[in-house]
C-alpha cells in the first residue's frame, strides 16, 4: 500500500482504495478472485491488515482485522454476534424491525442484515462479499436462529430474492417501531423492505405533529406519513412517484387503526407537485423529504 492507505487504515478506515495500491503490487492483485484473502503490507513489508478482495472495483479491499489474519467463518460469527448482542436492547422500545449488522460500522464490511419481526434480510455489498456468501451464511445461521429468525431471504439487486434458510414470505410482513405497527414488503420493496435508518426522524415528526399539516415527499410506504397521521397532524399528504408504495402505506395506515381516507396519497413526480403547488400558493407546515 502507499504510505497515505496505511495512515488511514490505523485510524481505523475499513476500505482500500484501487488507487492506494502501489503499481508493482497491482498488476498481482488484479489476478486475484473477488473473495480472496488478501494481506496488506506496508513498503517495508510489515502487515498493516488483512482483508477480503474485491479486484474490479473501485473499493479494492474491505478491511477485516489490523494482524493479518485471515477472515474465516469464525471471525464472521464472531463480529456478527456482537453486533446481534448491540442491539438487544430495542426490543424494550417495542421495536422489532430494525437493523442487526451494519457493515463497516459492525466491523464487518460488506455485511447488511435487517431485522423485521421473526424475518431477516441480507445484503451483501461487493462483489468480494458476494463470493463469500456461502461461509457467511453458514456463520450467521445459527445466530439468527436463536433469536427467532425464521426465514432468512437474501436480496441483491442483479439477482431475484431467494431463501437461504426458510420459506420466502407470501405477503408484506407487519412489524412494529416504537411501538407503531407498519407494513414491509421483504421481498420486493426498496433496500430491504424498509428505510429502517430513519426510525429516530419518524418518531420526532410525529411529535412535532399536532395540529399541523404535513407533506411528506418520496414518501415510499409512508413511515413518516404514518406518524405524522398518529401525531395528529390535520392533514397529511403522501407523495410518491409508484402507486404500489400508496398501497404499501395505506395498508401501514390500516394496522395502526388510521383511516387513510382522511389523508392525501397522490401519485406524482414530486418536483412537478411542488412546482404545481407553488402556483396554486398551497403551503405546509411541515415538509420531510
Amino acid at each position: 500500500l502507499r504510505p497515505a492507505a496505511i495512515s488511514e487504515l490505523k485510524r481505523g478506515h475499513p476500505w482500500v482504495w484501487r488507487g492506494s495500491i502501489a503499481p508493482p503490487s497491482l498488476a498481482r492483485f488484479e489476478t486475484f478472485s473477488p473473495g480472496a484473502d488478501v494481506v496488506l503490507t506496508a513498503p517495508d513489508g510489515s502487515v498493516v491488515g488483512a482483508g477480503i478482495a474485491d479486484p474490479i472495483s473501485p473499493i479494492a479491499a474491505r478491511v477485516w482485522t489490523s494482524d493479518g489474519s485471515a477472515v474465516d467463518e469464525a471471525l464472521i460469527r464472531e463480529r456478527v454476534a456482537r453486533a446481534i448482542a448491540l442491539r438487544r436492547g430495542l426490543s424494550a422500545t417495542n421495536t422489532n424491525a430494525y437493523r442487526l449488522v451494519h457493515g463497516e460500522g459492525d466491523r464487518a464490511p460488506g455485511i447488511v442484515v435487517d431485522r423485521y419481526g421473526d424475518v431477516a434480510v441480507l445484503r451483501l455489498d461487493g462483489d468480494g462479499a458476494r463470493a463469500r456468501r456461502e461461509q457467511i451464511a453458514r456463520a450467521i445461521t445459527p445466530l439468527l436462529r436463536e433469536i427467532g429468525i425464521t426465514p432468512l431471504l437474501q436480496r441483491d439487486r442483479q439477482e431475484e430474492p431467494a431463501a437461504i434458510f426458510g420459506e420466502l414470505p407470501r405477503e408484506a410482513v407487519v412489524v412494529r417501531e416504537h411501538g407503531v405497527p407498519f407494513v414491509a414488503d421483504v421481498v420486493r420493496g426498496q433496500k430491504t423492505g424498509a428505510f429502517l435508518d430513519q426510525r429516530e426522524n419518524r418518531k420526532r415528526v410525529g411529535a412535532m405533529a399536532r395540529g399541523k399539516s404535513v407533506l411528506n415527499l418520496f414518501s415510499y410506504a409512508g413511515g413518516f406519513s404514518l406518524h405524522a397521521a398518529l401525531g395528529v397532524a390535520t392533514r397529511v399528504t403522501s407523495v410518491d412517484s409508484a402507486s404500489g408504495a400508496h398501497a404499501t402505506a395505506q395498508a401501514s395506515f390500516k394496522a395502526a387503526s388510521v383511516d387513510p381516507r382522511a389523508h392525501d396519497f397522490v401519485t406524482a413526480d414530486a418536483f412537478a407537485f411542488l412546482a404545481d403547488a407553488q402556483k396554486k400558493g398551497k403551503s405546509w407546515d411541515i415538509v420531510v423529504s
